[in-house]
């Protein structure tokens, strides 16, 4: 059985310990984005706040949509 199929027997079985309090976090990072006009290049970097190394990230595709041609950009 799956444990997805577990936890949610659990709670129906025991609808009390779905009434526990729920606790969340806020993970804190920091995101840096670079672009190029010349190559048309984008791309940076996120940081999580307890790692010591960032995580590269590129663009690869883009899609704009107009949903309204007076509306500020």
């Amino acid at each position: 059985m799956s444990m997805h199929k577990l936890f949610f027997l659990f709670f129906a079985l025991f609808p009390l310990g779905a009434q526990s309090a729920v606790t969340t976090e806020s993970l804190c990072f920091e995101l840096r984005t670079y672009y190029d006009e010349a190559s048309k290049w984008s791309g940076g970097f996120v940081k999580y706040a307890k790692s010591s190394e960032p995580i590269s990230i590129v663009l690869t595709d883009s899609q704009n949509e107009i949903l309204d041609p007076d509306a500020p950009w």
